[in-house]
């Protein structure tokens, strides 16, 4: 997971480009209209929230683990 507005995004990209070039499973999400260190900002905007859910659900499927 990158923000769209983070200094770093592109390291993200390139990141994730080189796992999947290398054959590790790698998903790519661009958290719209996010900014870098969002994920502090949970009780701050409820756009923060859905990171979390996001992330819930990629790990419980990679996982297979049941809700």
């Amino acid at each position: 997971m990158v923000s769209e507005y983070d200094p770093l995004r592109s390291e993200g990209e390139a990141y994730a480009r080189k796992l999947q070039e290398n054959g590790v499973p790698t998903t790519l999400v661009v958290l719209e209209g996010m900014i870098h260190a969002c994920i502090h900002m949970l009780g701050i905007t409820p756009a923060a929230k859905s990171l979390f859910v996001h992330a819930g659900k990629e790990l419980r499927a990679k996982f297979q683990l049941v809700t």
